[in-house]
């Protein structure tokens, strides 16, 4: 008897141990075959072997948003966008540049002139192979004027189809103090606009807002944003970019 359970040893032996590692397995891996539910924890970043989901987000922050922008004053009210000499009344400044996580944002080149409609954006508008991204921050002196919204939206379709950029983000307009539901339905318009053609809306006047008005400090003259306001609109447009 004592031999028998000698030679029966190593195979009960080696039959537990196999049944520890099938069983180990199941538990650390699961398939959608193996008929266990996962949780559903929303999207998540898959990182190559080696590395982390977090250095994988790192490295996405790290490459560099070729920006292109077309506009009025909100955007050029002084300095040369041809170049890279911008004054404070822009929020050019604000968005340009490497943050402290690796993400850069390089100019290279657009249109923005004060008093511009989207009709005269239009005619101004250049193809920019070399751009990632298309920022269009307009609408102001059109509303002013009483231009339908189909002509502001047909002159913006115009100016995106001709600049050609991968990437397209629409900017909300800030108020107009003396026209307080203007800028509101012009909002409104431009947001349905963007989301019709698969472009990106971004309220970055969100932060310039109280109401329908302005945030104390954030405008001079209730249409154009003090320095402080347009390092408001910079951050956002920045955040809005990098997203």
């Amino acid at each position: 008897m004592a031999t028998r359970r000698s030679a029966r040893t190593p195979a009960v032996r080696a039959l537990v141990a196999v049944l520890a590692l099938v069983a180990g397995g199941c538990a650390g891996t699961a398939t959608p075959d193996s008929g266990t539910t996962m949780p559903e924890t929303g999207p998540t970043t898959t990182a190559p072997p080696g590395s982390s989901a977090g250095s994988a987000t790192a490295r996405e922050r790290s490459t560099t948003v070729r920006l292109t922008a077309i506009g009025d004053s909100l955007t050029g009210s002084d300095g040369d966008l041809a170049g890279d000499d911008f004054g404070p009344g822009t929020w050019l400044p604000h968005v340009l540049g490497a943050g402290e996580d690796g993400s850069s944002v390089e100019w290279v080149g657009g249109w923005a002139v004060p008093g511009a409609t989207t009709a005269v954006m239009r005619a101004q508008a250049e193809p920019r192979p070399d751009a990632d991204v298309l920022v269009v921050l307009a609408g102001t002196n059109d509303i002013a004027l009483g231009v339908p919204a189909e002509e502001i939206a047909a002159n913006i379709e115009a100016i995106v189809a001709t600049v050609g950029a991968p990437r397209v983000i629409v900017a909300s307009v800030p108020p107009i103090e003396w026209a307080p539901d203007l800028a509101p339905r012009h909002n409104a318009a431009l947001e349905a606009l963007a989301r019709g053609h698969g472009w990106e809306f971004a309220d970055v006047a969100a932060g310039l807002r109280r109401g329908d008005g302005w945030v104390p400090g954030m405008s001079d003259d209730g249409v154009h944003p003090t320095e402080a306001g347009y390092a408001v609109l910079g951050r956002a447009l920045r955040e809005a970019l990098l997203r």
